[in-house]
């Protein structure tokens, strides 16, 4: 389970530290089952098409993949980004700091929001500007339209001037005080804003930050503050008819990206993003019950317990089959048609670093030793 982290200036950091041991004293009596042996198994035929080393990373910040190009940064606050064709270095930055946000990337551009709440906008490994936030954040900055948007730490969003990085707007709305260490819904579509505000999917305008839509997407079971996150958390599916994301351990929800309309919804308990095309859907539920779902008539295409106890990562969607990496950085492919295990590769890489990725390369991996791979041929 992914621990929450406190939006400081609204709750205690005594009474947070507190809740913070209950819980890890909770998670620890309370073991987590073994997998099953899996017994003889294929090996998936993959290429190593490229390997290179990052530096550690044990943030789980998203990849960002533009313009042929990908960006990320390790736990010693160096941006880098490289040529997703051979995995070569085209330039770095070292920010001297640790970043939680991940890297915001936009083919040019990168942004990255430090520990000590820096915006960075960098361009060719050279710094453009920063500004000091209010706030914390472990979303990766947007980088769209001139302006630089935020989802801070305290559920707010930000949108700055990308030249300059003066504050254009602030909203800023009350809401439960602790949020999830991971990466929050922050994306765009037709000139609006997506973010996941808790539970709750707003429509943005981006020029002034009024809320032009809203809509609920999961109802909160718990009873406490730790139990009652239910954030949206990326990474998300988004087409012009469509946007599905999982509000954590709570709900899977499709909705019209331009009404925010219910289009249809399902009980999870999934703590990582979706995958979907233009005809499934994939997640996993927080015991590696791995499920497909028919985007056209919303029903349920399979599940497979096959992986259950086994810590699953964020399913990557391929023409043929549903590929899922665990956390030792194993991948396994499951047939689309029916979720049989159709074979695996043991990357060898140890635990990995965020979410793997699918790019017109091939399936990127990081794993927080630093080790950078990608496959082609899945």
């Amino acid at each position: 389970m992914k621990l929450p982290v406190v939006a400081w200036p609204r709750f205690s950091a005594l009474i947070a530290a507190l809740l913070m041991g209950v819980m890890l004293a909770s998670c620890s009596t309370s073991p987590r089952p073994k997998p099953k042996d899996l017994g003889p198994v294929a090996t998936i035929e993959a290429k190593l098409r490229w390997q290179t080393n990052v530096g550690v990373s044990t943030t789980g910040q998203l990849l960002a993949v533009q313009n042929g190009r990908i960006a990320l940064a390790n736990d010693k606050g160096e941006v880098q980004v490289l040529d997703a064709s051979n995995g070569q270095l085209v330039w770095k930055f070292d920010a001297r700091n640790r970043i939680d946000s991940g890297v915001g990337f936009d083919g040019i551009r990168a942004a990255v929001v430090t520990q000590t709440n820096q915006l960075m906008v960098i361009h060719g490994g050279q710094l453009v500007w920063q500004v000091r936030l209010p706030a914390r954040s472990f979303t990766p900055p947007l980088l769209a339209g001139g302006r630089v948007f935020l989802l801070l730490a305290d559920r707010s969003v930000m949108a700055l001037d990308g030249e300059s990085g003066g504050l254009i707007w602030h909203l800023r709305e009350d809401t439960d005080p602790l949020v999830l260490q991971q990466p929050g819904l922050l994306t765009h579509l037709n000139n609006k804003l997506l973010v996941g505000q808790s539970a709750r999917l707003l429509r943005i305008n981006p020029q002034n930050g009024t809320v032009e839509v809203q809509s609920t997407l999961a109802v909160s079971r718990g009873l406490n503050d730790l139990e009652r996150l239910i954030d949206l958390i990326a990474p998300a599916s988004l087409t012009p008819e469509r946007l599905c994301v999982v509000a954590f351990q709570t709900q899977l929800s499709c909705v019209n990206p331009n009404t925010g309309n219910l289009l249809w919804s399902r009980s999870t308990t999934s703590t990582v993003g979706l995958s979907a095309d233009a005809s499934a859907l994939a997640n996993v539920q927080e015991n590696g019950v791995v499920r497909l779902w028919n985007t056209q008539t919303n029903q349920m295409t399979w599940d497979s317990e096959i992986l259950k106890f086994r810590s699953l990562r964020t399913p990557i969607l391929s023409a043929k089959q549903v590929l899922v990496a665990d956390e030792s950085a194993t991948l396994y492919a499951l047939d689309r048609k029916d979720g049989q295990l159709l074979g695996r590769l043991a990357t060898g890489m140890g635990p990995l670093s965020g979410e793997p990725l699918l790019t017109p390369q091939g399936v990127l991996l990081l794993g927080r030793n630093g080790q950078l791979r990608l496959y082609e041929g899945l």
